[in-house]
């Protein structure tokens, strides 16, 4: 007979239920925290089991609200950089749904079964319209709503009408429009932001378009966002709405900017272009918040063969203060220039940071060369996360050859969260024979 079990966690009226994968050790921490989840099914206190989800086509109110409050764990716990990048990560796993599966509102009622509506548009497409709703009523009027809503509705079934009704009374706001566009119509903004300098006029103006696919139903969207523009003496943050599919907003810049950033705050669920020059980019990677240094670090790989920004993306991977923008800026940097730091990527493979030392080891074994085959084996041995080592061991498998087998094979059974290493021990060995097969067929 099978043992019952419990994939993540779960709510219960007075009680959390979580998975047996909460116990680990303490090497498995820095790679496999359940803090979050715990965050999150202890907010199911509020959010649904002090009120709850009149039908299954209001899942978000569960579950939107729960991921939502484990972001604001993350930035209470962590710290601003933690949780911008937490919010981050929630937007791009919204987002590979909508490109990779399909698009539908938040509220959803054409399911063929009530577990279809537990995906990536509830929890963090839901908690990131709600992130934005809080940056368009202000955190005062945002909490009270929240306190209100749940203090009216105590041990009661709710809808989404009831939340609307909510912010009504709370704050005297209606903000109908903001849950017919972002709670019951599919999809998201997609902007082509571009701007000049007019040294004339001494202004900014800045041209932004909505372009998203409006015969899937998505709308025209409204939405207010901060325009950051620095200069030499400073930066200045204005808000403007966004109301139709194009406009262009004309900033009082007395010299050209250094930089022009669209949604300062990252408060918009979005995909965006915005064509800059190196130079602008340069200076964002170097001097904005994490989240603009590290599209600015993506966007310097269109300068393939650089050495002005090979130079800065080293810099920034050896000297930048956050590890998420230390490994953007490495995975920038493999792809404009790879060969001429191999030194430094061994070096990165030693830094205080399991997942950026896990990255060199990636793009190190994507060389595909032989020669660094012991310093696999070597990282293997003095790893301390099971994430690096289980990159080394795939790196490995890109490099080595059948005289690797029996290391893998001890690897294998070393015990790990998620049988992490064993999984990479048996890709590796795979491609040791792969590229054994491939050999003979030549």
């Amino acid at each position: 007979m099978e043992t019952p079990t419990q994939g993540g966690g779960a709510e219960a009226t007075s009680a959390t239920i979580l998975g047996q994968n909460v116990i680990y050790d303490k090497k498995a921490d820095k790679d496999f925290s359940w803090e979050t989840t715990i965050a999150h099914e202890i907010s199911h206190q509020w959010w649904g089991d002090l009120i709850t989800l009149r039908t299954w086509s209001e899942t978000w109110l569960n579950e939107s609200f729960g991921t939502y409050s484990d972001y604001l764990y993350t930035r209470f716990d962590k710290g601003e950089d933690e949780g911008a990048l937490a919010l981050l990560e929630k937007k791009n796993s919204y987002l590979r749904e909508a490109h990779e599966r399909y698009i539908r509102p938040i509220v959803f009622n054409r399911y063929e079964h009530p577990g279809q509506n537990f995906d990536r548009h509830t929890y963090p497409k839901g908690a990131c319209a709600l992130h934005l709703l809080r940056f368009i009523l202000g955190d005062k009027s945002f909490f009270r709503t929240l306190q209100h809503f749940l203090h009216k509705h105590a041990f009661q079934p709710v809808d989404t009408h009831d939340l609307k009704i909510a912010v009504k009374e709370a704050t005297g706001q209606n903000m109908d429009w903001f849950f017919e566009q972002y709670i019951y119509k599919p999809g998201h903004p997609v902007f082509d932001i571009g701007y000049k300098w007019d040294e004339n006029l001494a202004k900014v103006q800045l041209k932004v378009a909505q372009i998203q696919d409006f015969s899937l139903g998505i709308p025209v969207y409204k939405m207010p966002v901060i325009i950051g523009i620095t200069t030499s003496k400073g930066k200045v943050a204005k808000k403007v709405w966004i109301k139709q599919k194009e406009e262009m907003f004309e900033f009082e810049v007395n010299e050209k900017p250094l930089m022009v950033r669209f949604d300062e705050g990252n408060y918009l669920l979005k995909e965006w272009t915005f064509d800059k020059k190196m130079d602008e980019l340069l200076y964002q990677l170097k001097n904005d918040d994490v989240i603009g240094k590290m599209w600015a670090a993506s966007e310097l790989v269109k300068f393939k063969g650089d050495t002005l920004v090979a130079e800065e993306l080293r810099e920034r991977i050896q000297n930048d203060s956050f590890w998420a923008v230390r490994r953007s800026a490495l995975e920038a940097l493999s792809e404009v220039e790879v060969d001429a730091n191999i030194e430094l990527l061994k070096k990165v493979c030693e830094e205080k940071n399991s997942k950026v030392r896990a990255t060199a080891l990636k793009i190190l074994g994507d060389t595909k060369d032989s020669k660094y085959v012991s310093f696999f084996k070597e990282r293997f041995n003095k790893e301390n996360s099971y994430v690096a080592q289980a990159e080394a061991l795939r790196s490995l498998g890109k490099c080595g050859d059948r005289s690797q087998i029996s290391f893998l094979k001890k690897a294998a059974e070393m015990e790990s969260p998620r049988n992490v290493i064993n999984r990479a021990a048996d890709w590796a060995l795979k491609e040791l024979l792969k590229g054994r097969q491939d050999d003979e067929i030549e």
